[in-house]
């Protein structure tokens, strides 16, 4: 874990997820793995006085970069998903257990809702090229889900919205069911599994 000041180098908004933040921070995306979170502190003085949790959406260690998804709630939140290209945030991190997939998986069954999907964006691209993986992820409406074209190609990608507006209505809940039966490993301690 260190403390790195990391340099705003993309802010895209994602539908209604938030804001993806592109963050040149080499010394974090060098420690940052799959499940882990970054604290970001909130602001460049003592209100708000703790700091907020993101986990990270992809990590670029060649390139130095970690992406965030940041939900404008409260004035932390508001402040650190409205900085702009050049500004910087100070970051305390990677923190927390990251995911272990088995060696031996050859169907690998991710799930996600909202903000969610983050942690299981890091995972499908880091478990793509070696294995089966389908990525179920639910949300209010198409404008709360993930954008598939933002995943590798190779990755199955199941969608369901409570209203219909894409994918299958109804929620992952719903879904699942069925797809448990193929995947190898979903939902197990201490592995990647149901968030």
């Amino acid at each position: 874990m260190i403390v790195e000041d990391g340099r705003v180098v993309a802010n895209t908004q994602i539908g209604e997820l938030g804001a993806l933040l592109s963050v040149y921070a080499p010394g974090v995306a060098s420690r940052a793995s799959a499940g882990q979170f970054v604290h970001v502190r909130a602001g460049t003085g003592w209100d708000p006085l703790l700091r907020r949790p993101y986990s990270f959406c992809r990590i670029d260690r060649r390139g130095g970069e970690i992406e965030l998804i940041v939900k404008p709630l409260g004035p932390g939140g508001e402040w650190i998903a409205t900085r702009h290209v050049g500004e910087t945030l100070d970051l305390l991190g990677p923190l927390g257990t990251a995911f272990v997939v088995r060696r031996d998986t050859k169907n690998l069954l991710l799930v996600a809702g909202g903000t969610g999907i983050a942690p299981m964006r890091v995972i499908a691209e880091q478990e793509a090229a070696r294995r089966s993986v389908t990525l179920v992820m639910g949300g209010r409406s198409v404008a709360y889900l993930w954008p598939s074209d933002r995943l590798p190609a190779s990755v199955e990608y199941v969608a369901t919205t409570d209203d219909g507006s894409f994918g299958i209505k109804g929620r992952v809940t719903d879904v699942i069911t069925d797809l448990l039966g193929w995947a190898d490993q979903a939902g197990e301690p201490a592995t990647v599994g149901l968030t």
